[in-house]
């Protein structure tokens, strides 16, 4: 039997309020805590986050890849890349961490 291999897997976060809030000619910033760090939409943010997170398990199966181990994000998009309760991280098993660092820092 081979080793497992590693990857990287790249992905945006899912659909956000303020697009939502931009689409019915509202301004979701103008009236945010934290403007820069929109939260990602019930459910629909949430659901697109849980199915990317079962579509990177069944490709790490399929291909051999090694299971996911960590989860990295933008320390300034926290809400719309990872929103609690972590909707990528939901369907991906522990142990599994999650860990806010700016892109500039990202050592591979």
């Amino acid at each position: 039997m081979s080793a497992r291999r590693p990857a990287i897997f790249v992905i945006r976060h899912g659909e956000r309020e303020d697009y939502q809030w931009k689409a019915r000619g509202e301004n979701w910033q103008s009236q945010a805590e934290r403007p820069w760090d929109t939260p990602l939409t019930e459910p629909g943010g949430h659901l697109q986050g849980a199915a990317v997170g079962r579509a990177i398990l069944r490709h790490c199966e399929r291909l051999g890849l090694e299971p996911v181990t960590q989860v990295t994000s933008s320390p300034t998009d926290v809400f719309s890349c990872v929103s609690p309760p972590t909707p990528y991280t939901l369907a991906i098993p522990s142990p599994c961490t999650f860990k806010a660092v700016f892109y500039n820092q990202i050592q591979i």
